[in-house]
């Protein structure tokens, strides 16, 4: 009885320890043991035939074990996840289960985001700009405007459409008239 306990805790502990320097043992940077360069992830991608395609970016994914590489091709961006044993390219999405966040969602997002698309409206000054509504209203709305554009005219009637019906909404007018309205 006691070989087979023995045998059976041997064989435990082997399999334990096999499991954790397969995914590197690597404490908690996994960088330490494991690298993937760029050029090496595009080695990959020929060999799946893709042979425009570039690495842009590689990390490390939520999922212990696995690069998660950010890749164009032909002018379209994506994410993959490469094992680091460099054998296997995984396509698809990794969803955080307590929190059903997909997180290759978030990172193709961030990837595609045009680099202008955040703007700190906190560094546009309002102090010169006109005020359409309350000022302590909870939703703030930036516009930028010129008065003798009939397009602005018509958005202008909007605004006040919009104020006529919700309290919680200000407009901060910027004026900012075209060059072939000289007025």
């Amino acid at each position: 009885m006691k070989k087979i306990l023995v045998l059976v805790l041997s064989l435990s502990f082997a399999l334990a320890a096999s499991e954790l320097f397969a995914f590197g043992g690597c404490e908690e940077n996994c960088q330490k043991c494991h690298t993937f360069e760029k050029s090496e992830a595009e080695e990959l991608l020929k060999k799946i035939n893709a042979p425009h395609a570039k690495a842009l970016e590689i990390k490390m994914s939520p999922i212990q074990g696995l690069w998660e590489v950010h890749i164009e091709d032909q002018n379209r961006k994506g994410v993959m996840y490469v094992g680091f044993s460099k054998k296997y390219i995984i396509g698809g999405s990794i969803i955080e289960v307590e929190t059903s966040a997909n997180k290759t969602q978030e990172s193709y997002n961030k990837l595609n985001a045009p680099p202008d698309r955040f703007v700190d409206i906190s560094k546009i000054p309002v102090k010169d700009a006109l005020l359409m509504g309350d000022k302590n209203a909870a939703h703030k709305v930036l516009v930028f405007t010129d008065p003798d554009c009939p397009y602005c005219g018509k958005l202008h009637d909007e605004i006040k459409n919009v104020l006529s019906e919700r309290k919680d909404i200000a407009f901060y007018l910027k004026l900012m008239p075209l060059s072939f309205h000289p007025d």
